[in-house]
Formats: structure tokens, sequence, C-alpha cells
């Protein structure tokens, strides 16, 4: 698979979260001069990195033959295709070090011998650090390291933005980008495309009024119009305190991770004993996953923790969303953007055991 192509096709799994330096919240400082922080060596993370490499050929290779509906890839189970192609999860176990390995996944964003496996170095700093991430995008465009259209496909993902925007071609791409940098601060940057992503109609890439928007889910942290911190506060309390200890290592397990085909297949344990060592942290992180994406599995014990749309959700967000815009703010230890309005949950849907 060529490197262009790994590049477009990773930049769409995307879900991107998040872990930002420079926060100094309750006196933690991020930053990447932290004399705190011990980051892992440069060459374990780019071992990772040329697994994750081959884990994205593996992967190819799985979901092409159990799609295969008319040859002999509906002959075996998806068990057999899982085993015949093994996968290591070496971006995810990259992800869960956290913020400890940003500094050094900037050095190989920036150096083009790593040319080969900057797809996935770009990919994980864009969930661990978005602030930088933007700014590093803009200075690869800009020193030749990434082509305008490459930068492109990265904003596609990173922003809730759409094919009518001004800037939505190659030319034009780095002017804008650039603008924004200079004239905007990163909770501008991210708000101003937000205003127009949740006004706008469903047929000009707008939110669909059934399926939840992966753009709020990932910014506001809001499944449909719930907030999902508070719905698993009362509904899942051990699968929250989990999610917080991983928000501390640096990285938020409901958006890093793109586990959506191994839940659909029913083999979400797989990837979790490749990520966490911990038998407890796999079965959290496991309900974790099936209570935040509630259509890709039904029934069986994890069933309450699922957190479903009710009626007339969308104009309820979009009355939440209008009237906390001005006191939104991006929190970069809660890698998400919070209300700081007292009345911040009031307009939320009613909590449901």
């Amino acid at each position: 698979m060529c490197t262009q192509r790994k590049y477009f096709l990773v930049a769409w799994l995307g879900c991107l979260a998040c872990v930002v330096s420079g926060c100094t919240r309750c006196g933690h400082d991020r930053s990447l001069t932290d004399v705190s922080i011990v980051p892992d060596t440069k060459t374990e993370v780019v071992d990772l990195l040329v697994q994750a490499s081959k884990d994205w050929d593996a992967w190819d290779m799985r979901v092409r033959h159990m799609s295969d509906r008319y040859l002999i890839g509906q002959f075996y189970s998806v068990k057999h295709w899982y085993k015949k192609y093994p996968v290591a999860y070496a971006k995810e176990r990259l992800i869960v070090r956290g913020s400890v390995v940003v500094p050094i996944l900037v050095e190989i964003i920036q150096d083009p011998q790593y040319e080969e496996i900057q797809f996935f170095a770009w990919d994980v700093l864009g969930k661990l650090n978005p602030p930088l991430f933007l700014e590093e995008l803009y200075k690869a465009g800009k020193n030749g390291l990434l082509s305008p259209k490459q930068v492109l496909s990265q904003i596609r993902f990173f922003l809730p933005i759409h094919r009518h925007e001004d800037f939505w071609h190659e030319d034009k791409v780095m002017d804008w980008l650039g603008q924004q940098l200079v004239e905007k601060t990163f909770d501008q940057i991210i708000l101003d495309a937000m205003d127009r992503h949740v006004s706008a109609d469903v047929n000009s890439g707008g939110m669909h009024p059934i399926i939840r928007d992966s753009q709020v889910f990932r910014w506001l942290d809001r499944a449909h119009d719930m907030d999902l911190n508070t719905w698993l506060a009362v509904n899942a309390p051990n699968v929250l305190a989990f999610r917080q200890e991983q928000l501390a290592k640096g990285y938020d397990p409901v958006t890093a991770f793109s586990l959506s085909q191994n839940i659909g297949d029913d083999m979400l344990d797989e990837a979790m004993a490749a990520i966490y060592p911990r038998a407890e942290d796999r079965e959290a992180c496991k309900e974790l996953f099936l209570a935040t994406y509630p259509s890709l599995l039904s029934g069986g014990r994890y069933a309450p923790l699922r957190a479903a749309a009710s009626d007339g959700w969308l104009e309820r967000f979009r009355d939440w969303y209008r009237s906390q815009r001005p006191y939104l703010r991006y929190d970069p230890e809660l890698l998400r953007f919070v209300s700081h309005h007292e009345d911040a949950g009031n307009q939320s849907t009613a909590i449901q055991n």
C-alpha cells in the first residue's frame, strides 16, 4: 500500500482526541519543556510506528476478506481472518503512553527520513495534542514536508468543516490555515468551525437528526444532547473512573482509539488484551467502548450502559450550544471544551438509569 493511500485512509479513520502542552490547570504543566516528563526512547516509538504500518496492512486484509461476499471470504468465520492476519495494536499501545511521547512524535514528523511512518505519527499527535498538531501541520506544509493536499486531508477530519468552505481547495488551504493561526486562538478556530457545523443543514454537511455527530462527541463530549461524563457518573461510575485515570496520563480512550471494527465483529477482547496489561483496565475500557458506541452492538450484559437518543435531541442540543457558546473553553486536561457557566448542564437530556 502506497504512502499516500495510507495517509488518507488513516486520516479517514479518524476521530481525533487529545492531550495538550502548556496546561497550567491545577499547577500541572504538560509543556514540551517540562523536565518532569521522561519520554520513552525514540527507538521504541519508531518501532511502534513501524509496527502500526504493518497493523494497517493486516487490517486491510482482514476487512477485504470479511467483506468479500461472493468469494472465499464468507466461507470462514471472523475469528479465522483475525487469526490469519494478526494485529499488534501498536498505534493504540503508543497512544496509551500519553503525553510523554509527544516530543518524540514532533521530532519524527519534522524529520524526512521517517516519511514512511509519519502518517501514523501525525495520527497519534492529533489525538494527544490538538493545538500542537495544528501548529505543526502548518509548519510541515510551509516546509514542504506535507503537500497542501495532505494538509487539507488532515484538516478535513480534524475540524468540523464541510466541502462548501471557501478554503476547501489545496491552493487555498495553507493561506487559510496560516491566517487562522495568526488571527485566532485555538479555541476560536475550533468553535468558529463548530458554529457553522451546528447551524448547517444535514444536506450541507451539518448534524444528522438520527446519527450521533462525531465532531460534537469529540470536542464537546456530548452523545446526541447528553453530556457523556454526567451520564457515565450515574450509569457506570467505574467506567468514568477508568476514563479519568487515562485522561491523567494524557489521552482519552473514548476518542483516541479506532476500534469500531472490533466492536462490530465482537472481537474487542483481542484489542484490549494487546493494549492493556491489567485485566481490570481491559474490562473497564471494554465497558467504556460498549457504553459510548451504542449502535454497534445490541443485547448482552452491556446493554444497560448504552446511551440512546431521544426525540427532539437535535434542537435541544442546538439550544444548549447557543446558550453555552460564550462560556466554552478548551480544557487541555479534559481534552475537550467545557462550559464555565453555572447552568451549563441544565439543558441536557434528563439522565436515565
